[in-house]
C-alpha cells in the first residue's frame, strides 16, 4: 500500500514537502521537509540581533575576488539588515549581499570572477563582522552568515561528547550536563 499526497490546486503540499507517493508499513508516517522558518530579513533590526545585544557600530572590510575592497561603516543611521545589504552592494566590489535562502543570515556572493577569495575582515580590531557572522574568507564564492548551526551526533557519542561539540561551536553558548 502507498499513500499519495498531491495538490488539487495550488502548491501547499509541495511547499510542505509532502507531495509524492509514500510506501506504508506498520508505524510509518509521511514526513514533510524542514520548513526552515525564516526569521531574518531586510527589515530585521540590528538592535535585535545577537540575542538582543545588537550589532556594534564600527567598520568591517569587504574584499572581492577582483581585489577591490571597501570599508563598510555601520553607524546610528544603519538600522536594519537591509541597510547593511545596501551599503555592501553600493560599494561596487563585485560582491552581492542578500539574505540567505534559509532566511537566517547574510549571504555574500562574489561576482567579480577574480583570482582572490572573497574576504571579510575586521577594521582596526573591531568586532562588527563577527557580530554579523560574516567574518572570514570564502571557501568558494560565498560567505554564508547563517545563524543556524548543526552538531553531528554519532551513535557512540556520550552525553559529555555532545556537550563538548556544542561548546566547541564557539557561539557564546554553554551546554552543561
Amino acid at each position: 500500500n502507498a499513500t499519495v499526497v498531491s495538490d488539487l490546486s495550488g502548491t501547499t503540499a509541495a511547499q510542505l514537502g509532502i507531495d509524492g507517493s509514500f510506501q506504508r508499513s506498520h508505524g510509518d508516517v509521511v514526513r514533510g521537509d524542514d520548513l526552515q522558518k525564516a526569521w531574518f530579513n531586510r527589515s530585521t533590526l540590528l538592535k535585535d540581533l545577537n540575542a538582543g545585544k545588537g550589532i556594534p557600530e564600527g567598520k568591517f572590510t569587504v574584499r572581492g575576488s577582483g581585489g577591490l575592497s571597501a570599508n563598510i561603516t555601520i553607524d546610528q543611521t544603519t538600522l536594519t539588515i537591509g541597510d547593511v545589504i545596501d551599503k555592501i552592494n553600493d560599494a561596487n566590489l563585485g560582491v552581492t549581499a542578500s539574505v540567505n535562502a534559509n532566511g537566517d543570515g547574510l549571504l555574500l556572493t562574489d561576482t567579480a570572477g577574480g583570482g582572490l577569495k572573497l574576504l571579510v575582515s575586521e577594521y582596526q580590531g573591531g568586532t562588527l563582522a563577527k557580530s554579523l557572522n560574516i567574518l572570514g574568507q570564502a571557501e568558494t564564492t560565498t560567505i554564508n552568515g547563517s545563524w543556524e548551526k548543526s552538531v553531528e551526533v554519532d551513535a557512540d557519542d556520550t552525553l559529555e561528547d555532545v556537550r563538548k561539540k556544542i561548546n566547541d561551536l564557539g557561539w557564546g553558548i554553554s551546554a552543561s550536563i
